[in-house]
């Protein structure tokens, strides 16, 4: 067999870039919106050109553009959004983002000492209220600012009887059983209805009435009355916001401390089951889990197969269902083999039946896809991770680490930009680990970076990786203290780490729990969307004794197209060796 070198690897890369890395003008399209309320009049540009537009009263836009272009969409009152075109861009559905309009005494992006003051002061004075914007200092605010105290919420059943009787503006309906509403008096319409009321839990803003919250979790909260009161949340077209700050608050947003309150009630939204989740998928994937037989099975998939004949998912789907409910592997392969040319026109849609195939064990078929994904992004820095770790999978070392060598030398050269904040820890740990665990010769050269990986073996690594880089979600661990974390992907939340991810080209991160903690750790996700009606898949790769000659993984692939609620990704025993996954 002919050795192969990394002069023949750069060789074949050059030609990669050369032929495959096509800039592709094409038009782009969709919708942009604000609180579900379509926007008139947006601008629409390419950046550094002259080509522009604007949305028709029904928010609907089309632009042509090329890959690597930057799309900006303008709009007085709302944040100015930047939006990278890439090979897979189609369809950007825009949900724009109010600006806030500093109040005094409410610190966002003003003074910073004033800032600093509130949140060191917020421990101590019951008067501070923190907000997705800021501190509200509330007994000097020149806003109308009505707090309610921590003893006088404890006792009530829900949030619907904190707030009952309570203000003059604020009128209450229904019960902690059945669910209710709550509405602003001010500016009532003239069927003598109020306006809709707004909740700020924890920074987090929804129009929804929590009634899953545990009132014993709340520790301040605050009502902003009126139109005038509330208008540092920008156009929103509420009459009141309910601020309410829980126990499992953090200003920092990164670990939250349960204090023996039931944690998943601060998990904002409802958690549904793998069942719950089922009921809502499309028609014909109800159809294929209600059938009774394999021959009904198949009937029904081709009952919808013309109707879905141009959808990759719908197809992903019977693979999945076929291959895993069914057990007909021969059947599912033949539906991929026959909708081939659709999968393989879509990028994102290539990626997921990698994904599966990766969770089923199927690593040659994964790796097949990953290596025409590769050559057709040879500017991804992503590529690089998934081809160096796919000819992991099936046993090729030595091209594992030759594609490492590719990735560092195009790194050295220039040709690619490195990311120091998240990608290049990322995958210099994935490199490391591949020397330590085949002896390939770390110990007699260990450099500071394997020095470093040394001291975290043992550990329970996981590796959360998605599709589309598009798409926007939220990720919350509960360890066996009961303490929350989160990790944000959103242009609401983290704009700066989204666009870092699709300039350098990767969509990854990850997480390592602590070994000390023992017990069960539970992974949920939330799905915002992906600016298209698209589904994303998001795949868990769990490591169990991380870096160490026992060192076990398991794969979970999870398919998110419900948005705005919480599903469960993983349950994680780490009591023992054993990675314990939600069925």
């Amino acid at each position: 067999m002919k050795k192969w070198t990394l002069t023949n690897t750069l060789t074949l890369l050059g030609v990669i870039f050369v032929l495959n890395y096509s800039q592709g003008q094409r038009k782009i399209f969709g919708k942009v919106y604000s609180n579900e309320e379509s926007l008139e009049n947006v601008q629409v540009s390419v950046k550094g050109t002259d080509v522009a537009t604007t949305t028709n009263a029904e928010g609907e836009y089309e632009i042509t553009a090329e890959t690597e272009d930057e799309l900006r969409f303008m709009y007085e009152g709302m944040r100015p959004l930047l939006i990278k075109v890439e090979d897979v861009t189609r369809v950007l559905n825009i949900s724009m983002i109010p600006i806030v309009i500093e109040l005094e005494n409410v610190s966002v992006e003003g003074d910073k000492n004033s800032k600093r003051d509130l949140e060191k002061e917020y421990g101590q004075n019951e008067n501070i209220i923190n907000t997705a914007y800021g501190y509200i200092d509330a007994k000097v605010s020149a806003t109308s600012v009505n707090t309610i105290r921590k003893r006088s919420i404890r006792n009530a059943p829900c949030i619907l009887d904190v707030l009952r009787s309570r203000f003059a503006g604020i009128g209450v309906t229904g019960d902690c059983v059945m669910g209710g509403s709550i509405t602003g008096r001010e500016g009532l319409y003239t069927d003598g209805t109020g306006s809709n009321v707004i909740f700020d839990i924890d920074g987090r803003i929804t129009s929804e009435v929590p009634i899953w919250l545990n009132p014993s979790t709340v520790e301040r909260m605050a009502v902003l009355n009126g139109r005038a009161s509330a208008g540092f949340y920008s156009n929103l077209g509420v009459s009141a916001v309910v601020i309410i700050n829980t126990s499992l608050s953090n200003p920092a947003n990164q670990k939250i401390s349960e204090n023996n309150a039931n944690v998943r009630d601060y998990i904002e939204g409802p958690v549904l089951s793998k069942r719950e989740i089922r009921d809502n998928s499309p028609t014909y994937l109800n159809d294929l889990f209600a059938s009774v037989s394999l021959e009904q099975a198949q009937e029904i998939f081709e009952k919808y197969r013309g109707r879905y004949s141009t959808s990759p998912y719908f197809f992903l789907d019977a693979y999945e269902y076929f291959s895993e409910q069914r057990e007909n592997v021969i059947y599912a392969d033949e539906i991929v083999q026959n909708a081939n040319r659709i999968i393989e026109n879509s990028i994102v849609a290539m990626k997921a039946l990698a994904y599966l195939y990766e969770a089923q064990g199927r690593f040659k078929k994964a790796h097949d896809i990953h290596a025409l994904v590769y050559k057709k992004r040879p500017k991804y820095a992503q590529s690089y991770f998934d081809m160096a770790n796919s000819y992991r999978n099936i046993g090729d070392i030595q091209k594992s680490v030759g594609i490492y060598a590719r990735y560092n030398d195009l790194l050295a050269k220039g040709l690619l930009k490195i990311d120091t904040v998240r990608f290049s820890k990322i995958i210099s740990r994935e490199y490391n680990n591949l020397l330590t665990l085949n002896k390939l010769g770390v110990e007699k050269n260990e450099s500071n970076q394997h020095l470093r990986e040394k001291k975290q073996q043992g550990r329970t690594r996981l590796v959360f990786e998605w599709n589309d880089s598009e798409a926007e979600f939220e990720l919350s661990f509960i360890d066996p203290d009961q303490n929350l974390y989160e990790w944000k992907h959103s242009l609401a939340t983290n704009a700066e780490s989204v666009k870092r991810s699709k300039d350098y080209g990767y969509n990854i991160t990850e997480k390592a729990l602590e070994p000390s903690l023992r017990g069960n750790y539970e992974v949920f996700t939330k799905y915002l969307g992906n600016k298209s009606l698209t589904p994303t898949y998001l795949k868990v790769t769990i490591y169990h004794n991380y870096g160490s000659a026992n060192q076990k993984r398991e794969i979970r692939v999870c398919k998110m197209s419900l948005k705005n609620i919480n599903q469960e990704l993983v349950q994680i025993s780490n009591d023992t060796d054993f990675v314990s996954l939600v069925p």
